[in-house]
Parts: structure tokens; sequence; C-alpha cells
């Protein structure tokens, strides 16, 4: 029998512009699954957050990451 856990954990920087730790600590889990986990930090001087999943990163959870704060913005 299969398992229907993915075999590959993905480690992903994402640059902290226009993201606000609360939004994405509170929502991880809900777009990349409860194995996923986040933390702050910095690569190459830039700060922002280490994701850690086995699901991947795509550019529609980056949107959903972003639009909280672009809307708290207007």
């Amino acid at each position: 029998m299969a398992s229907s856990t993915p075999c590959r954990l993905n480690i992903y920087f994402l640059p902290g512009q226009d993201i606000d730790w609360e939004v994405i600590a509170a929502d991880i889990y809900r777009y990349l699954g409860n194995d996923a986990s986040v933390q702050p930090g910095a690569s190459n001087s830039v700060e922002g957050y280490f994701i850690k999943a086995y699901r991947n990163l795509t550019t529609v959870y980056l949107k959903r990451f972003i639009a909280p704060i672009q809307c708290a913005a207007k």
C-alpha cells in the first residue's frame, strides 16, 4: 500500500517584504499542510521567512500570504 505522505521535504526562503509574520504564521498550515513550518530569518542579508513543507509553495499560496497586507495598506 502506498503512503499518502510525500517523501521530500521542501525548504524555501521567502523575502519578508509585504508579508506580515502573524499572517504567514497563522495561515501556513492551511495552505501547505499540518507538517509545514515557518521561521523568520535572513538569506544574503535579506530578512524573510524560511518555510519547510512537503507540499510545493506556489504563486497561488504566495498571493494568499501577501494579499492581506496589501488590503490593510489601502
